[in-house]
């Protein structure tokens, strides 16, 4: 049997049906394209993470490397998975330690994690200056760039953002991560801003989180109605604001 045959001219008709209907979708907030989310790491952060970003487990399973078989830990045993377990249980975790050992880091790479797992999520890093963020956290957000690209092509990194659907009407923005600088003091404004966010499943990740005030914390955890799940992850040298806020920690020592 001949296979039907169709004009140019109708296959370009069909075309430009096609995209008109892709944009209506992008711009209704319902365009999935060929992006989609690694919904069966949603509970896995460690092992996405070793196999998506391409991290040695050792970096963030401490046990697993020599010398540590008769350590004693002066905090947490294993404290990144301790921090991770906690995240995919939605509580809110905040990872104490000194400067240098990694915090920043290991924040990028939860930030990555949660925004493949979870369709049409939303990540709001959180420092008190604008500084701090793109000097810090999204500094290693673009180090780690092409290992999460090479599985999410579409997506696309801005300054201070990341879109996973970069066709998407900027108004909607349905799935992205982005920086949001809060300040150091009770910022009526700031918090109201922060009441502006709203998804289904949301993560915060704060940077340097002794220097924002207690109160700008407080308005990130209870912003989200009853109905939506929201996880804040705290990056911090050691103090109880950090403990104030969250149900778990981790202390890196």
């Amino acid at each position: 049997m001949t296979p039907p045959f169709l004009s140019s001219e109708l296959q370009e008709r069909h075309r430009q049906q096609a995209q008109a209907a892709m944009l209506d979708l992008q711009h209704k907030g319902q365009w999935k394209g060929s992006t989609q989310a690694h919904v069966a790491y949603q509970k896995k952060p460690l092992e996405w993470i070793v196999k998506y970003l391409e991290v040695p487990e050792r970096t963030l399973r401490w046990s697993l490397n020599p010398g540590y078989t008769k350590h004693e830990w002066d905090g947490d045993r294993d404290p990144l998975v301790k921090a991770f377990c906690a995240l995919a249980d939605w509580k809110n975790c905040g990872i104490e330690s000194a400067t240098g050992v990694g915090k920043t880091y290991v924040a990028a790479c939860i930030v990555f994690w949660f925004i493949a797992c979870h369709e049409n999520s939303l990540v709001i890093t959180i420092a008190p200056k604008e500084t701090q963020l793109l000097t810090q956290l999204w500094k290693e957000i673009g180090a780690l760039w092409p290992r999460f690209r090479k599985h999410f092509p579409q997506a696309e990194l801005l300054s201070g953002m990341i879109r996973m659907r970069p066709g998407e009407d900027a108004a909607k923005m349905s799935w992205t991560a982005m920086a949001f600088v809060c300040g150091v003091g009770a910022d009526e404004e700031i918090a109201g801003r922060a009441k502006g966010f709203h998804r289904e499943h949301m993560l915060f990740v704060s940077e340097e989180t002794q220097s924002i005030h207690a109160a700008i914390m407080k308005s990130f955890d209870t912003v989200v109605p009853p109905t939506t799940t929201c996880t804040l992850a705290s990056a911090t040298r050691p103090t109880s604001r950090t403990r104030c806020i969250c149900s778990a920690s981790a202390r890196l020592r």
